[in-house]
């Protein structure tokens, strides 16, 4: 895809999102670049929330969106009381956590255990709720697990996501990078894998919204 023809299809992409603007996540599946790489420019243009999700299948779209609704209900039913703790999951939780690794990552991963990688990135996610002063809330669990375990599967193969802004939010926030930066070592020792500065930067986008 040539440079005019990205500029016209983000243009054309911006404007539809406007007319149906909710103020609700965007998700882009695809596996071809530059495909995989516009979200960063969608976000940063209409300042929205976008995820990206690569490689893909029809299994990881439908569960993702299942999962998503299903998180969103929940969310909803907990706005009458407090956010759980980091410390502590309720049983409603749990059973989120299974149903992402049994509905979507068991299905999606290839070289991973879908298991092992929500069980350990849930260590890791309540490791840096706990260091951040955040509180738990089912949307940013499905939002790290399901994410947390595509970077690993690309870190795997040695194929990680650019991200632009990498240098600039290392500059504006350090701490926090840094921070989460030594919790995800732990997925690079469990996996023996090195995790890359962008796909940590990325990470660290996705818990400034919450901050």
């Amino acid at each position: 895809m040539e440079k005019k023809g990205i500029r016209f299809f983000l243009d054309y992409v911006c404007d539809i999102i406007q007319q149906i603007d909710n103020h609700e996540t965007l998700f882009i599946f695809s596996d071809i670049a530059p495909l995989t790489e516009i979200g960063e420019q969608i976000s940063s243009r209409l300042h929205i929330d976008v995820q990206s999700f690569a490689p893909i299948s029809l299994p990881l779209i439908l569960n993702t969106i299942s999962a998503m609704n299903h998180g969103q209900q929940m969310e909803y039913s907990l706005t009458q009381t407090p956010s759980l703790p980091a410390a502590s999951l309720s049983e409603n939780s749990r059973s989120l956590i299974d149903r992402i690794s049994q509905q979507i990552l068991q299905q999606s991963l290839v070289f991973l255990d879908a298991n092992k990688a929500s069980s350990s990135l849930m260590v890791v996610l309540l490791n840096i709720l706990k260091r951040l002063k955040l509180n738990y809330s089912d949307e940013i669990t499905i939002r790290f697990i399901i994410h947390g375990a595509f970077v690993i599967e690309r870190a795997v193969r040695s194929d990680p996501l650019p991200n632009k802004k990498t240098r600039e939010i290392i500059n504006s926030h350090a701490d926090i990078y840094n921070t989460i930066s030594e919790e995800l070592d732990a997925l690079n020792n469990i996996f023996n894998i090195t995790i890359s500065k962008a796909e940590i930067a990325t990470i660290t986008q996705i818990f400034l919204e919450y901050m």
